[in-house]
């Protein structure tokens, strides 16, 4: 069984600073100082001997709607697809982009997982 993640999401919604904190045991101030996703990147995660999976982080500028997107075969082999936004956009455009996944998974929405990013006003403090 593949337990893969995809994420999405808007660019500077926090994908990449969700997984370098979690996983990669950022500290949360430093997160100001990385720089936007440009392409697909992945992250093997190993939880102990037994857990063992990938996050496909997905840049915020990736189109969806691009006929032959080259990353069609990470998104296919995803169990969990997470969308990250952050309360400050807009719903409509979530769900603008996590239409096209859905229909090339043909899997249960309800695995999907809408986040919605504030981390305690996190953006609003200053990184000086």
């Amino acid at each position: 069984m593949n337990n893969d993640i995809c994420m999405f999401g808007l660019t500077k919604s926090g994908k990449t600073s969700m997984i370098r904190v979690i996983f990669q045991k950022l500290e949360i101030f430093r997160t100001f100082q990385l720089d936007p996703t440009n392409r697909m990147e992945s992250v093997t995660v190993n939880l102990g001997s037994h857990i063992h999976f990938k996050i496909y982080e997905f840049s915020g500028h990736y189109d969806l709607n691009d006929s032959q997107p080259p990353e069609i075969a990470a998104m296919e082999t995803c169990s969990l697809m997470i969308y990250v936004i952050d309360s400050q956009n807009h719903l409509m455009r979530l769900y603008n982009i996590q239409d096209k996944p859905f229909r090339l998974q043909n899997k249960d929405p309800l695995k999907s997982i809408l986040i919605n990013l504030k981390l305690l006003n996190l953006y609003t403090y200053s990184a000086y």
